[in-house]
């Protein structure tokens, strides 16, 4: 079992938005898929070595990753179909950890979107 040390209050200095998707039908009838603010919250937000560089569609690509550490009690039902707007940023949530069980913390691994233009995703 992993062991987190405690967080200083301090360190909890960036303002984050957790969202999650909500499928509507558009105007064509089509399903469309946005997203809903569901909290806003203090949080530690750390840049990690990612994945690395990789090509895809003869471009290179890059990975940015994040931990984002949030209280338990600030949003305890997220889930990694969520994502987080910090900063003009978006973080696709792709782990969610509940340090040893304990609903005191949130450490969340996430991946930066990465567009070729925009409302195109690339990553």
């Amino acid at each position: 079992m992993e062991t987190y040390p405690l967080i200083d209050p301090g360190e909890m200095r960036h303002r984050v938005t957790i969202q999650r998707p909500v499928e509507s039908q558009g105007p064509s009838g089509a399903l469309l898929q946005t997203w809903e603010p569901i909290a806003s919250c203090r949080a530690k937000v750390t840049r990690r070595p990612g994945p690395g560089e990789r090509y895809a569609d003869n471009a290179l690509q890059t990975s940015k990753s994040h931990l984002v550490v949030i209280y338990y009690r600030d949003c305890p039902g997220v889930t990694e179909k969520m994502r987080i707007q910090w900063g003009g940023k978006t973080l696709d949530i792709k782990d969610v950890n509940d340090v040893d069980g304990r609903h005191v913390k949130l450490i969340l691994t996430c991946l930066e979107r990465v567009y070729d233009e925009p409302g195109t995703r690339v990553q």
